[in-house]
């Protein structure tokens, strides 16, 4: 009996000790990492698919800009009004519109300069050192109103912009998120917006003089398809990189377009809380007048069931299109990687 006694003590004292070694490890490791971003699943829940996870921690950070990357056709409109609702927001829509020189500047590098340049000077309501009022108040096919909504006057922008205790934008014009990670803060939130690239086709089709034929169709699916690679290995890189190397990088988040529509309001709540910023009454009626009813024309209108929309690709593209998408090796690797079929 005593021998067993001896025994008994022995095992509790290894396993004792055992955790202890555990938990100093698992300490020790937090302490020298920070979560940088998660992504959701269909129960709005984090997961690991595809991406290595970092330890979870509290963000503590003052967030006072959100930047919405994503591509044409994602859903990035309706995600973008899940802040510009919020009274504290000051909403900029698609601000790159105005400095788009593709057709102007003397080499293609050019216009990512001008367009992070631009992205950091407005996030800031810095306009007096640059020419992005000028440009986008002249611009041929944009109004102004279209980007600064609910602002009367021109002149008053940078004063309005400046009074807001948070500044947002969405950008679809940049080609990689790691160069717009790159001359962020970190007081930004930077959201990556994914969509399944069934979705963004069939979306895409609502502007048939855009896409004439399925040459183009195939082009243009396997240039998404390489951008959002691109950005998940940028992402990934994120998980190697020490606390100090991150300190000052924007807080990073990956979310699916097809989850947000699936439960606005829940992923809403949850997109305000990673970000540390009160969630607000006025966004929740927002997404009760506009997700769960009627119907808004416009292919760019945000008011439709949300839910019906994230899965109309389903029944709306041809089998020759889904075939198309699939026998794109980058973007099987998309869909697998968004944990879709």
């Amino acid at each position: 009996m005593g021998r067993w006694k001896k025994r008994q003590c022995g095992l509790i004292s290894l396993a004792l000790f055992t955790n202890a070694i555990f938990m100093i490890y698992v300490i020790s490791y937090t302490s020298r990492t920070t979560e940088i971003y998660s992504t959701f699943t269909n129960d709005g829940h984090c997961s690991t698919k595809g991406l290595a996870k970092l330890p979870d921690s509290t963000n503590r950070r003052n967030i006072t800009k959100i930047v919405i990357f994503t591509y044409w056709r994602s859903g990035s409109t309706f995600v973008s009004e899940l802040f510009s609702q919020h009274p504290d927001v000051f909403y900029m829509y698609e601000p790159l519109r105005a400095c788009d020189c593709s057709k102007h500047c003397d080499h293609p590098k050019d216009n990512t300069i001008i367009q992070n340049a631009y992205i950091k000077d407005i996030l800031n309501c810095d306009f007096d050192n640059n020419d992005f009022l000028s440009r986008l108040k002249d611009h041929k096919e944009f109004k102004w109103e279209v980007t600064f909504r609910g602002v009367d006057d021109f002149e008053s922008i940078p004063h309005q912009c400046a009074s807001k205790k948070i500044k947002a934008i969405k950008v679809i014009r940049a080609e990689s998120l790691e160069r717009v990670a790159g001359v962020l803060g970190s007081d930004t939130a930077l959201f990556f917006l994914t969509r399944d690239p069934r979705g963004v086709l069939n979306s895409r089709k609502q502007f048939p003089y855009i896409y004439m034929n399925m040459a183009g169709k195939v082009r243009d699916m396997n240039e998404l398809c390489k951008k959002h690679l691109a950005n998940y290995e940028f992402l990934q890189g994120l998980t190697r990189k020490s606390a100090s190397q991150l300190r000052n990088m924007p807080l990073i988040k990956l979310i699916q377009y097809e989850h947000i529509a699936h439960d606005p309001l829940g992923n809403a709540k949850e997109l305000y809380e990673f970000i540390n910023i009160p969630f607000h009454d006025g966004v929740a009626d927002w997404i009760k007048k506009n997700t769960v009813s009627g119907r808004d024309s416009s292919p760019f209108g945000t008011k439709r069931n949300s839910k019906k929309v994230s899965n109309k690709w389903q029944n709306e593209l041809t089998k020759r299109e889904m075939h198309m998408v699939h026998s794109i090796n980058d973007c099987a690797r998309v869909i697998e990687f968004l944990g879709k079929r």
